[in-house]
């Protein structure tokens, strides 16, 4: 899936989430649990 698809946001943790269109949601999720985070 191209990266086009997700958008990144911040929580107010600072925490950097990735949140994916609704049909990719659960795809994206579980690829990205195992690559680490871009701070």
């Amino acid at each position: 899936m191209p990266l086009s698809a997700l958008r990144v946001v911040r929580n107010q943790d600072g925490d950097i989430l990735y949140q994916s269109f609704p049909k990719a949601q659960q795809v994206c999720q579980s690829r990205l649990l195992g690559l680490p985070l871009m701070r």
